[in-house]
């Protein structure tokens, strides 16, 4: 049995499966992979909110800002209204610090100054109690990967992509829930 490569196991980070991933919610995605699409824009509604439809998805450049060293964030536009940023800062000591100076640069570009902007740390690690209060204290909303990958587990799409991203995040699920223990 020959087996194809699969990127995520090399590797790949969230932030760029996310980006992918939720491009599909684009209307004009529907045609190409109707399953697929479906599943980008419930994944959507969970972190934006039911009450938004998911009319047009348009990949914002990563943004880059000086820190200690160059930091690149990925982003959405939702429906010409929202700027929407994805984050999930390594150390989790300084998350609320890495989100406030990212929300103080994106408030400076003036090319996403008509945007609502959302940061969105997206968690997939054990995150403290005391740094998810902190993290909602400052208006970021915050959620777990975990209790969205349900929704691309179940997804009837066959893309090879996602199949390759949900073989992969099962096993390191199946790891977590043993640390965790």
């Amino acid at each position: 049995m020959t087996l194809r490569p699969n990127i995520f196991k090399l590797g790949c980070g969230i932030d760029w499966f996310i980006l992918w991933l939720l491009q599909w919610a684009d209307e004009s995605n529907i045609e190409v992979e109707p399953e697929l699409n479906q599943c980008a824009k419930q994944i959507l509604q969970n972190l934006l909110g039911d009450h938004i439809e998911i009319k047009k998805v348009v990949s914002g450049n990563y943004l880059s800002y000086q820190q200690d060293d160059d930091y690149s964030v990925p982003g959405l536009i939702i429906n010409e209204k929202y700027f929407v940023v994805f984050n999930n800062p390594v150390a989790e000591n300084n998350a609320v610090e890495v989100l406030d100076k990212q929300l103080d640069y994106l408030s400076g570009l003036s090319e996403y100054s008509k945007y609502e902007k959302v940061l969105i740390f997206l968690s997939d690690r054990i995150v403290s109690d005391e740094d998810k209060k902190n993290i909602l204290s400052k208006g970021f909303k915050y959620k777990e990967w975990k209790d969205l990958f349900p929704v691309l587990k179940n997804c009837k799409s066959e893309n090879p992509i996602l199949a390759d991203y949900v073989e992969v995040q099962e096993k390191r699920n199946k790891m977590m829930k043993w640390i965790e223990k």
